[in-house]
């Protein structure tokens, strides 16, 4: 399912907000949480970068931001309040979905 359009965050403005990001690293995505804090504000906010290097063809690059918004999707609860930029890996694509759900449920464990 798509990420809902209150929690997508523009690219535009991912610049500035992450450049001393704190960075988490797995083995299909990495995960920047922005430092930047806002007590104010109490939504999630994502934002999915795929890059050519990534996927060379735009149906895969489409197909692993689709994959990742699901999963953002099915652990949204999790998530601790803030902005992310989150960057998947290439073997996204011949991975299953269960140990990429997995996967991704460690890397949020360790935001907490």
């Amino acid at each position: 399912m798509a990420l809902p359009k209150t929690n997508r965050l523009s690219l535009r403005t991912s610049k500035e907000i992450f450049l001393g990001g704190k960075k988490f690293y797995s083995n299909y995505f990495t995960l920047i949480k922005s430092t930047i804090y806002d007590p104010i504000s109490t939504e999630l906010k994502f934002a999915i970068v795929v890059s050519k290097k990534v996927a060379r063809k735009a149906h895969d690059r489409h197909k692993i931001r689709r994959l990742s918004s699901s999963l953002i999707y099915q652990l949204l609860g999790n998530f601790p309040v803030g902005s992310y930029l989150v960057y998947p890996k290439s073997t996204i694509l011949t991975t299953s979905f269960s140990d990429l759900l997995a996967d991704f449920a460690q890397l949020v464990s360790k935001l907490k």
